[in-house]
């Protein structure tokens, strides 16, 4: 059976007061509930982190592969591109010249580009500017093409709104999990059918494999056996 973090007498001083607050402050300042607690924190992070790579990696090459024949570089994604994609796209260019000694290939860039970027390429824009209209200049030409699962608007797209709203939802809680921040409050198995959802409007048979394989319920499953008996695993 799996040691009781709270009879590991070093462990408070190395996860830090600071990052502890939030689970002390929620048992009244019982140490043992609060590692307990932390440590399942990290097990529903853990078990969360494989759909969130796996939508990710699944995002960004859709994505890529809705802008050929232009691709990630060069003046034409640049000139329809906001102050903060536009930013983003030099910032990992520059980056990657650095690393590579080299240009990079539209594949380094993917690989190198935050999920805050691709989640930004669906937001609205400036609705107002012809040519930084995310709306008729990127999603309804091109970027729709990334979700040929989703349902269509009267318009015969599907909604841009909805996807970004999904997705801009996804990438707030992945950065909490990839920045260790508690994520043990919270709707989980919603957070997880966004995820599986977002994944289906993508590629199906990608999205059954998520809800299949997924350990987010055995971690819910668990919090009572981990906070209450100390029988915690990460």
């Amino acid at each position: 059976m799996p040691q009781d973090p709270a009879s590991v007498p070093s462990l408070r001083a190395a996860i830090g007061e600071a990052r502890l607050k939030h689970y002390l402050d929620r048992y009244d300042g019982r140490e043992d509930l609060a590692l307990r607690l932390y440590m399942w924190n990290l097990e529903l992070s853990s078990a969360f982190w494989g759909s969130l790579s796996l939508l990710e990696v699944t995002l960004r090459n859709r994505l890529q592969g809705a802008f050929r024949p232009y691709g990630l570089q060069g003046g034409w994604l640049a000139s329809h591109l906001d102050r903060r994609e536009r930013e983003a796209l030099t910032r990992a260019q520059d980056d990657l010249r650095r690393s590579l000694g080299a240009e990079p290939s539209d594949d380094d860039l993917v690989a190198g580009l935050s999920l805050g970027f691709w989640v930004g390429l669906l937001n609205a824009g400036q609705p107002r500017n012809r040519d930084l209209n995310y709306e008729t200049v990127l999603w309804r030409p091109y970027l729709h093409k990334a979700f040929p699962n989703m349902p269509k608007d009267s318009g015969g797209y599907p909604s841009r709104r909805r996807a970004h709203t999904l997705l801009n939802g996804i990438r707030v809680f992945r950065n909490r999990v990839a920045h260790h921040e508690p994520v043990w409050r919270g709707r989980h198995r919603e957070m997880l059918d966004s995820i599986v959802t977002v994944a289906r409007y993508m590629d199906a048979d990608v999205a059954a494999f998520m809800e299949q394989a997924q350990r987010v319920d055995e971690a819910l499953n668990r919090q009572r056996i981990a906070v209450t008996d100390g029988v915690c695993v990460i």
